[in-house]
This record gives structure tokens, sequence and C-alpha cells, in this order.
């Protein structure tokens, strides 16, 4: 099951870590707008994050690698990325801890 883990400007982020190692798992990242978007995100919206002091939320270190599962194309996440989306559309990711 999928968490959503960003909600802004009608853009959504649902993230599921895999079952046994949460440095593996899926993304969709999905554009409710009519129109073709460009959306920068950076690793904390992405839903790539981790605890300090035991309450603070901030981004994951490290690098993530992201292959898309419907063209094969791979993008390695450093810090952030811009995204296209078609209208009314998504992309779909398998994600990798690096």
């Amino acid at each position: 099951m999928g968490v959503n883990v960003y909600r802004a400007g009608n853009i959504d982020i649902w993230l599921t870590p895999h079952k046994t190692d949460p440095g593996k798992g899926w993304i969709g990242i999905f554009n409710r707008t009519t129109t073709h978007r460009n959306v920068m995100l950076n690793k904390q919206e992405l839903g790539f994050i981790q605890f300090v002091n035991s309450y603070d939320l901030t981004a994951a270190s490290g690098s993530f690698l992201l292959e898309d599962v419907w063209t094969d194309e791979t993008i390695i996440i450093k810090d952030e990325y811009t995204f296209d989306l078609p209208a009314e559309g998504a992309a779909f990711f398998k994600f990798t801890r690096q």
C-alpha cells in the first residue's frame, strides 16, 4: 500500500517502500492538471527522508537511483530533479537507495 508523501499545486507523490527493504520501492508522481508540467522536486518531497535527533525530518543522505517503469530511463537523485509530466499524466519509478 502506498503513502501520499507530497501534495502541492495539483501534484501528488505516492511512495511504496519494499516490504523487507525500505531502501527500495516504488514512486508515482501524478500531474492532476490539464496542462503539461515540469516540476522540480527534492529528495524530501519525493519521500526520501530520515529522522535526525529522533524528531526532526530531513532529506535522506546519499543518492537514489530511479528507474522509469515505462521507458527504462535511469535517473540519479542527489538533491533535486525536474520531472517532465504530461497533462493529467503520471510517472512511475522503481527506486533504490545508493
